[in-house]
């Protein structure tokens, strides 16, 4: 006899998936695609407060979690209004990443968690932000976090030509030494300039380590380092390297 589910009890409900950067990537991305509105609305909270994305709302709250930490808010709106700036014809090769991140999550999405957790508070090694790269296993998601993230982008824009080598490391030295607030308003500009030259971002990484940026600060941005010098092309430079200057306008104060 088929079970009755209309009469089955509320506790035997199948909980909701918890909240994964890489599927709110996935869903964001699908949007942009499939409605040129909702790419200019998100589009329109570039570098901007949540406060200050009301066109955002319509689309992205029923994304998030009811209530979630204001952290959380400002790296998912964010994340997104960079997602629907970027350019049109990189879209199917950026989602085809972030496809691929999602389909690798585990059966068992508390798996990374319940490593992190005993791993301690403290482990730098695997912290506690890698917990949440969407149900990744901890080695994946470590893997994904020491080498996609914001550092080994620039490096890549400085092996690509699009960046000096100075201006990339003066850049990352910058970071390191602001809030997530002012860090948001100023990836437009770095982001376009990194993307124009084919650099792939990878969003949900990005999102997260604005998401525990000002907790973590420290943490992160030794990430980012690593990263950057462990990807940068220490070889001779190329032409387009040593003449590379950096177009980006200077961003406004908000």
């Amino acid at each position: 006899m088929p079970p009755d589910h209309a009469n089955a009890s509320p506790d035997m409900a199948t909980p909701p998936a918890p909240w994964s950067a890489p599927r709110f990537v996935r869903q964001v991305s699908i949007l942009c695609m499939n409605d040129t509105r909702t790419r200019a609305d998100l589009r329109r909270g570039l570098g901007r407060p949540v406060e200050q994305s009301h066109q955002a709302h319509r689309h992205l709250v029923r994304l998030l979690d009811d209530d979630p930490h204001p952290a959380l808010r400002q790296a998912a709106y964010a994340v997104a209004a960079l997602i629907a700036a970027r350019p049109v014809r990189r879209q199917d090769r950026e989602d085809s990443d972030t496809t691929e991140t999602t389909e690798t999550e585990t059966a068992d999405p508390g798996a990374s968690e319940a490593g992190a957790e005993a791993a301690g508070p403290g482990d730098a090694a695997t912290p506690p932000e890698v917990s949440e790269a969407g149900g990744l296993s901890g080695t994946e998601a470590a893997r994904r976090y020491r080498s996609d993230n914001l550092g080994a982008h620039l490096a890549a824009g400085v092996n690509e030509g699009a960046l000096a080598p100075g201006s990339a490391e003066a850049e990352l030295h910058l970071y390191a030494r602001q809030s997530a607030a002012t860090i948001i308003h100023r990836l437009p500009c770095l982001i376009r300039n990194l993307t124009s030259q084919g650099v792939a971002i990878h969003w949900p990484v990005l999102l997260d380590d604005l998401r525990y940026w000002d907790s973590r600060r420290d943490v992160i941005a030794t990430r980012w380092f690593d990263s950057y010098f462990r990807t940068l092309d220490f070889s001779e430079p190329s032409e387009s390297s040593e003449t590379a200057v950096d177009k980006r306008e200077t961003p406004k104060e908000p």
